[in-house]
C-alpha cells in the first residue's frame, strides 16, 4: 500500500496498544518495556537511530531529520505492541489472510510477467518483464516476501497433504522468481535446500532434493526471464553497467567505503543525495558515473550516514534476534523459519539498502512483534 498505507497501519497499532492498555491498565505497558526482551530491543534500535539523527541535525538537515524521526524511532511502536500482546490469543483466520495476500501476491505476480503492468500514480501502466506486485520497484517486492518464504516452505513441509499450503508455496515461488532478484532467488533455493535438510526424514527428504535438483537445472537449462538473469549477473553482463568492476556494486561499495572513512564516528547523517557522493566518486576514479547510487548494502550505508555505532547496532539487532530465537521453547519448524528469516534478511542486505527501504523496515519490525510475541 505504499508509506502512507503503512503509516495508517502504524496509527492503528498505536490506536490498538492504546485501548488494550486503557483496558488493562498502566501495569501491562510497565511490564511490557521492563521486559528483557523489549528493552533489549529498545537499547539497541536507540544505539542505531540516534547518531543518525544526531549526524543528520548537525549537517543542518532538519526536514530529513524528522522523516528519519517517523520512518525510524517512532517504528518501535510496532515491536513493543507485539510484547503487549504475548498472552493475547490471535483468531485462526488470521494464518489463512496470510496465506491469501501471498496467493494474491503470486498473481498479481504472474499476471505482470505476462501482460507487463505496473501500478504507478493510481494508474495502470506499462512495465518491463519484472513484477513488483503494487510496490514501487521489483526489489522491494522481493524482499518483502523474503519474510514470508520460510514460513512458507516450512509449512509446506510440515503439511505436505494441504493444498493451501502447496498453493501458497507455488505463489510465493511465482513472486520471487518473477522479481527476477538474483539475491533473494539463490536465497530461496537456499532455504529450501536446508529446509528439505532439517525438517524432513529418510525417503521424503532423499525424494524432495532431487525434486528440487531437477527444478534448478530446468530452471538454469532453459531460455526463461530467470535463467538470463542469473546468467547476467554471474557473467557481470548487465545492460546498465558502468564501470569496469565485475559489478557496479563494487563501484557503489568502493565509494562509500570513502565517505565511512571521512566520518566513521558520527557519519555524514540521512538524505544524502547523488551531488553529495559526487566527489567521492571522484575520488574512486569514476566521476562521471551516472549512477551515483547509495552503498546498495545496508551495513555500509548505515556506517555512511551515523558512523560505526549504527552498523555494529544493525548487526546486534541480527544477532540478539537469532539469541532470542535459540533460546526460546519455540517448536523445532518454529525455530527454523524464524531464525531462517532473520538470517536471510542480514545476507540479502550485503548487496541492497534493505534496511533503508521503509516497505521492507515496516515488515521486519512486524517480524520482530512476532518474535517478541512468540517468545
Amino acid at each position: 500500500m505504499g508509506v502512507a498505507g503503512q503509516n495508517i497501519g502504524l496509527g492503528v497499532s498505536l490506536v490498538c496498544a492504546l485501548i488494550l492498555i486503557w483496558k488493562s491498565g498502566p501495569k501491562l505497558l510497565i511490564d511490557a518495556v521492563k521486559s528483557t526482551s523489549a528493552r533489549h530491543f529498545l537499547i539497541l534500535w536507540l544505539l542505531y537511530v540516534a547518531p543518525i539523527l544526531i549526524s543528520t541535525l548537525t549537517h543542518g538537515r532538519t526536514h530529513d531529520a524528522s522523516r528519519l524521526f517517523w520512518g525510524h524511532l517512532f517504528l518501535a511502536v510496532i515491536p513493543v505492541f507485539g510484547v503487549l500482546t504475548r498472552n493475547f490469543r490471535f483468531p485462526n483466520w488470521l494464518e489463512n489472510f496470510v496465506r491469501f495476500v501471498i496467493i494474491v501476491f503470486g498473481f498479481v505476480a504472474l499476471s505482470q510477467m505476462i501482460w507487463l503492468w505496473k501500478l504507478e500514480g493510481g494508474h495502470v501502466v506499462d512495465s518491463i518483464r519484472r513484477a513488483q506486485g503494487f510496490y514501487s520497484h521489483p526489489l522491494t517486492f522481493a524482499y518483502v516476501l523474503l519474510f514470508f518464504m520460510p514460513w512458507t516452505i516450512s509449512s509446506l513441509m510440515s503439511q505436505p497433504r494441504n493444498a493451501a499450503c502447496w498453493l501458497t508455496a507455488v505463489c510465493l515461488m511465482i513472486g520471487v522468481f518473477s522479481s527476477l532478484s538474483a539475491t533473494v532467488i539463490a536465497l530461496m533455493m537456499g532455504n529450501v535446500f536446508f529446509g528439505i535438510l532439517i525438517l524432513l526424514k529418510g525417503q521424503t527428504r532423499v525424494l524432495a532434493l532431487a525434486a528440487c535438483l531437477l527444478g534448478v537445472v530446468l530452471v538454469i537449462a532453459t531460455p526463461n526471464p530467470v535463467s538470463e538473469k542469473l546468467t547476467t549477473v554471474v557473467m557481470g553482463e548487465r545492460g546498465d553497467d558502468e564501470t569496469d568492476f565485475h559489478d557496479d556494486r563494487q563501484a557503489f561499495w568502493a565509494a562509500h567505503i570513502e565517505m565511512f572513512k571521512d566520518a566513521p564516528v558520527l557519519g555524514h547523517g540521512t538524505g544524502l543525495e547523488a551531488e553529495d557522493r559526487a566527489s567521492y566518486y571522484a575520488k574512486i576514479g569514476l566521476p562521471d558515473i551516472k549512477r551515483k547510487y547509495e552503498a546498495h548494502n545496508m551495513y555500509l550505508q548505515s556506517a555512511v550516514e551515523g558512523g560505526f555505532i549504527p552498523a555494529l547496532a544493525l548487526v546486534s539487532i541480527i544477532l540478539w534476534l537469532l539469541k532470542t530465537i535459540f533460546v526460546s521453547n519455540l517448536k523445532r519448524d518454529e525455530k527454523f523459519y524464524f531464525a531462517s528469516t532473520a538470517i536471510m534478511f542480514a545476507l540479502a542486505g550485503i548487496t541492497q539498502n534493505a534496511f533503508q527501504d521503509s516497505e521492507v523496515r515496516y515488515v521486519f519490525f512486524g517480524f520482530i512483534a512476532l518474535v517478541l510475541n512468540k517468545t
